[in-house]
């Protein structure tokens, strides 16, 4: 996991396995997004929880490979109590691999904002549902679910 807050950083090209908690996690603790970072082309196989998981704005998921993730492959989460809001907003996550996945493939939480989801390969996810989208304007296009 990155600091909390943190911005405009590039992981790529990593390999992660067996992970005890979430393969890649951005997020803000309680205090911040994560806003402008790219996660490309990286390999994560059994993680705990999530392959990857944020609470940003304007971060790029692409190319990865994320298999038997225990949750989500990917999970794009907001955060809300009485004294703060922090949204997930203009995520892109394109040309990924998400398969055998706990839960779904993809997971938008409500409360996430203009999601864009195209060209990803979605198959064997837990629940039979390889994406949830409860985040309001998403965009989904040229997704290939369920191959397995």
């Amino acid at each position: 996991m990155l600091a909390t807050g943190t911005d405009r950083n590039i992981i790529k090209g990593n390999t992660i396995v067996n992970s005890a908690g979430n393969g890649i996690r951005l997020d803000g603790g309680e205090v911040d997004t994560s806003d402008d970072n790219q996660i490309l082309d990286n390999t994560i196989i059994s993680s705990g929880f999530n392959g990857i998981i944020l609470f940003g704005k304007r971060v790029v998921i692409q190319g990865n490979t994320i298999d038997q993730s225990v949750r989500s492959g990917f999970k794009i989460d907001t955060f809300v109590d009485s004294d703060l809001t922090l949204i997930s907003k203009d995520a892109i996550i394109k040309d990924n691999s998400i398969t055998n996945s706990g839960e779904f493939g993809i997971a938008i939480e409500s409360g996430s904002l203009n999601t864009v989801v195209i060209d990803n390969t979605l198959a064997g996810n837990g629940n039979g549902d390889n994406l949830l989208n409860n985040g309001s304007d998403t965009v989904l296009a040229g997704n290939v679910p369920n191959l397995m």
